[in-house]
């Protein structure tokens, strides 16, 4: 029975206290249809953030001037949320708002916000029938909310979802993003919303304020949109999101996020170029993930292999054995491997490592991510507790469902999760759709996948790899296979990663290997910030709470003339509670 018990971690919430912690404002007497959605489109993130929080349930306590004071910043984080705010309160809001309270409000719904809330954004002419679509454009990326976005990029949700569109807003607010009405969203809208006549165009669905000495930040689209069926948090607009929290909250904001690490990989290694490819890697700061065919590493390669693993130039793993289809931990494409294959195949290797004196890295990705179940055990006793690969344990490849994932975001894209089969397990993973997940695919001559090696759009291809995983508050992974070297040449490897450092040089990036960010992340999953405090006439400071077996850095975001700095703060090893951290 201990055993069919076994699956999924169950993910706490955390509160925080302090002045410099978020007040998150909920209503559990609400509808269900509102209510239902709250940890999924926004407790999750702030989780997953490391954002320091404490819940307001309306039901129970109602928002005071000195609640607010209390906090770095409001988010009204329900559907209807605002509506259920008297107008006393509404005007205790806008005023802490004037007087440097953060405000961000995922409750689209303005039709019924109070006169003081909609000042602060200067709204007028708010039209009462909601428009919908399911394409969204950020106009630029001058503001620090979409810093992150490519200008006038276009974002498709999986559905429709509902906005209101505002004719009239202040001096002081500047759209983020619109939502684009062309025809397939004119003729829906007409069919569910009787008397439209919306002419089409772009309507702004997010809007960033300065008021008094505060900042605010409304989205007039429905919270449904960060849903798993619609755009989702993983949909390429999750920047927007926490970017949102961290512009508007008071400064010091700390958070503890995952640092801004990059790494890279290869699959199917067997020595393509002698292995000098590696090289070029070390030489551009990356730490790669080398996954060998253990049986066919020749052994001229050998000592180039060790002297790198030896020095932390790179992790090698066991991709698969003698041939293409010869796996570690599974029968490719088939079922579960018997135990004594198992148990055969995992002494052969370990014979094969210790004939080279190499140690083989701790996180494993075996051919095709397929890994059995019976492996576990075998992996486990080597030390090989990191799992980085898109795809559940035990499963054959052809029924595996993007949709049926890991926390936070229920994926298999950008995840971090003890397994379900075993929790002394870490599955994680910052990956593209899956047939981008190779960022050199379609852009080589290989197997004339392009007519020409398109080194500007493999290296466009390098740095949205990296953005993606940054941009969502994962880890940046670029990944391709070692076949792509009988096309591509050392010297146009070179090349592309010189053109991805210059695509991504607006990002923070610390370079990482896989065991680096398993460990880092392991960490961060079982810590939070439980206090988070400014002092009159003092110094912010903070408490982390959990267990952290090596050094955390938290992000400490400061305000630095318009734009917002982030600086990586480390935080010595503790079990229980840290000590007190000074973020100023």
């Amino acid at each position: 029975m201990e055993a069919l018990e076994q699956g999924l971690v169950e993910h706490s919430r955390h509160n925080s206290s302090g002045n410099r912690s978020l007040l998150v404002l909920v209503d559990s007497e609400a509808p269900y249809r509102q209510r239902c959605i709250v940890d999924e489109t926004v407790l999750v993130a702030l989780e997953h953030f490391g954002f320091p929080y404490r819940l307001m349930d309306l039901a129970v306590q109602r928002p005071t001037a000195e609640a607010l004071v209390q906090s770095a910043g409001l988010i009204l984080a329900q559907d209807g949320v605002t509506g259920r705010l008297t107008p006393g309160e509404s005007r205790l809001i806008a005023d802490g708002v004037e007087q440097g309270i953060g405000l961000v409000s995922l409750d689209w719904d303005l039709r019924h916000a109070n006169g003081a809330l909609l000042a602060v954004f200067g709204f007028e002419e708010v039209d009462p029938r909601p428009i919908a679509s399911n394409e969204f454009m950020v106009p630029s990326n001058e503001h620090y909310i979409t810093q992150f976005q490519e200008p006038r990029a276009i974002h498709r949700s999986d559905r429709m979802v509902t906005s209101l569109s505002v004719g009239r807003w202040g001096e002081a607010t500047v759209p983020l993003l619109y939502a684009m009405l062309g025809k397939e969203q004119l003729v829906f809208i007409r069919h569910l919303v009787p008397g439209s006549a919306y002419e089409p165009g772009h309507y702004p669905v997010v809007f960033a304020a300065q008021s008094g000495r505060g900042r605010a930040v409304q989205f007039a689209v429905n919270p449904r949109l960060w849903r798993h069926g619609a755009l989702g948090h993983l949909g390429g607009l999750t920047d927007v999101f926490w970017r949102s929290i961290v512009w508007t909250a008071r400064k010091p904001f700390v958070a503890n996020m995952i640092p801004p690490f990059v790494t890279l990989s290869f699959d199917d290694c067997i020595g393509r170029h002698r292995f000098r490819y590696l090289d070029v890697c070390t030489e551009h700061g990356y730490i790669p993930l080398v996954g060998i065919f253990i049986d066919r590493i020749q052994d001229r390669d050998v000592p180039l292999l060790r002297d790198k693993a030896n020095a932390g130039d790179i992790l090698i793993n066991t991709h698969g054995g003698s041939t293409y289809y010869q796996k570690l931990t599974y029968d490719f494409g088939i079922d579960e491997l018997p135990e004594d294959v198992i148990a055969e195949r995992f002494a052969r290797e370990d014979a094969r490592y210790a004939g080279w004196g190499i140690e083989p890295c701790r996180t494993f990705r075996g051919h095709f991510g397929e890994i059995g179940v019976r492996a576990l055990p075998h992996l486990k006793a080597r030390g090989r507790t990191f799992l980085c690969t898109p795809i559940h344990v035990g499963e054959h490849k052809a029924d595996q469902f993007s949709r049926d994932g890991y926390w936070p975001f229920d994926s298999v894209r950008c995840f971090y999760d003890r397994l379900p089969d075993d929790h002394d397990f870490l599955i994680f993973g910052s990956f593209n759709e899956r047939h981008l997940v190779d960022f050199l695919t379609g852009t080589t001559m290989w197997l004339h996948e392009a007519p020409r090696n398109d080194l500007e759009r493999a290296a466009e291809r390098g740095a949205e790899q990296i953005r993606n995983g940054l941009s969502n508050g994962f880890f940046g992974e670029i990944l391709t296979h070692e076949q792509k070297f009988d096309a591509l040449t050392v010297e146009e490897w070179d090349q592309i990663l010189t053109l991805i450092e210059d695509q991504v040089a607006q990002y923070e990036r610390i370079s990482a290997s896989h065991d680096e960010i398993g460990d880092y992340i392991t960490d961060k999953s079982r810590c939070w910030i439980s206090q988070v405090e400014l002092e009159d006439d003092g110094p912010a400071t903070c408490r982390v709470s959990g267990h952290a077996a090596h050094r955390l850095q938290l992000s400490v975001f400061q305000q630095h003339d318009s734009d917002v700095e982030r600086r990586l703060l480390p935080v010595p090893a503790f079990e229980g509670k840290s000590e007190t951290i000074k973020l100023t």
